[in-house]
């Protein structure tokens, strides 16, 4: 089996768009996102440089400190009570953790900036990367994604050149067609060119197992040191799992180092469990169910990772079956209040979750879970599910691994006996980190 990448990777940086802005326009009222431009100086010495993305309760831009001359990231979030509740919890947390690990990402600085939208709280950070999600899309769709970059260099250039263009349309068909590069004069082309690649790959593969274990080994490192802090995250995703250098400056494995980020709805052990916090698609079972959860959790979502590393897949897609979750959660809902017979006639996101579990992971032991707030809800009184959704096209992670992946049955054996020790479905049986890594299967 391979061990390293030898020849040095070429990553297609996928272009942020700072007019994205504009698109969210409506979150710019009061109590909204800071209105903030590239140039402004925020706090005597951050000087905006560029946008860099959004989430939930803020945005998040590149700026240089003018007193050291080192560049970060600043967290500026939305100016209302929720989320800067959101905003102090995660200041308070990266506090806690006082750049313990190199694998966790680290508070440099806070402040506070007023805007005409109201105040808004400032978190300087470790300027890093893409997300993983990034990451994997680049060994998951690398030829789309070269393609996409050549057809805006030809775009560009056709623009550049347009008059030229015109009178020589035949040979920039040919250039076109030379180079593979998608245009409305070459659909055919291309058409050919995507079902010839589709006959030619047979399974389903994303980053090399290497990789992964390289990845998987960071990731546990960093989750174990938040752990050994008594804290646990609730919302480990790929998206939330940060690379420390861009795409385009990644040349080999060894550039290749993650850092665990958003801390916000994180709490400590002793804290109470807040039910309907985290994504759905990497919780865990008794969140879902609404029973106390502890450290466990967390690992639940590392082996989810571990598997959409492998495959390029994520192993409790429910988007497959549900376009808008929200539409269809019960989650919300059912935290605030007693579960009211109504909802029978709905099929909730996590009645859908809990049977794909059922199905991938070869059974559930519900009677487990029959303290769980949300227990009535989904399971009667044999501690059956209460429907059992007849359109789930899930199998096995054996069957994924070796029909769909094409991985031998040695193999296949192996990387499920790791992926069992985290997704676990009763949480006492699952292997902390300290334990996942010293397992056999990292180290080879």
């Amino acid at each position: 089996m391979k061990s390293e990448n030898l020849e040095p990777y070429s990553f297609v940086e996928e272009k942020i768009e700072i007019n994205e802005l504009d698109q969210n326009n409506y979150e710019y009222d009061v109590g909204g996102f800071c209105p903030i431009k590239v140039g402004e100086i925020l706090n005597g010495k951050y000087e905006i440089i560029s946008y860099l993305g959004s989430g939930a309760y803020s945005t998040v831009w590149k700026c240089l400190n003018k007193n050291d001359k080192e560049h970060y990231a600043i967290k500026i979030t939305k100016a209302n009570k929720d989320d800067t509740e959101v905003a102090e919890n995660e200041i308070n947390i990266l506090k806690q953790l006082e750049k313990n690990s190199k694998y966790v990402i680290n508070l440099i600085d806070t402040f506070k900036y007023k805007s005409k939208n109201g105040k808004h709280i400032c978190m300087v950070i470790n300027l890093c990367g893409q997300d993983l999600h990034s990451l994997k899309r680049q060994f998951k769709y690398s030829e789309e994604l070269k393609n996409d970059k050549k057809k805006e260099l030809n775009d560009s250039n056709e623009s550049n050149n347009s008059e030229e263009s015109n009178n020589s349309e035949e040979s920039n068909n040919s250039v076109e067609s030379n180079n593979s590069v998608e245009s409305n004069n070459s659909h055919e082309s291309n058409n050919s060119n995507f079902d010839s690649n589709e006959s030619e790959i047979d399974y389903i593969r994303c980053l090399p197992i290497y990789l992964v274990k390289q990845l998987t080994r960071q990731l546990l490192e960093g989750v174990r040191d938040i752990h050994s802090k008594n804290i646990i995250h609730t919302d480990i995703k790929p998206e939330n799992i940060l690379l420390t250098r861009r795409l385009k400056r990644i040349k080999f494995d060894k550039d290749i180092n993650i850092k665990l980020s958003d801390f916000g709805t994180a709490h400590t052990t002793n804290d109470k469990s807040e039910f309907g916090i985290g994504t759905l698609e990497y919780s865990a079972p008794e969140t879902l169910i609404g029973l106390p959860y502890g450290r466990s959790a967390d690992i639940w979502s590392v082996g989810c990772i571990v598997f959409e590393l492998i495959t390029g897949h994520c192993l409790f897609d429910h988007c497959r079956y549900w376009e808008e979750a929200s539409d269809h959660s019960s989650c919300t809902e059912f935290s605030e209040s007693e579960y009211d017979g109504e909802e029978d006639d709905k099929m909730p996101i996590e009645l859908t979750l809990l049977a794909m579990m059922r199905k991938i992971l070869g059974g559930f032991p519900s009677k487990i879970f029959k303290r769980g707030k949300y227990y009535e809800m989904y399971f009667d009184y044999k501690g059956r599910l209460r429907n059992i959704p007849t359109f789930l096209e899930e199998t096995t992670l054996e069957e994924c691994f070796i029909e769909d992946c094409g991985f031998t049955e040695d193999e296949t054996q192996d990387i499920c006996d790791f992926l069992k020790k985290m997704l676990s479905i009763d949480p006492s049986n699952r292997y902390n980190a300290n334990e996942l890594l010293n397992d056999d299967w990292l180290k080879e």
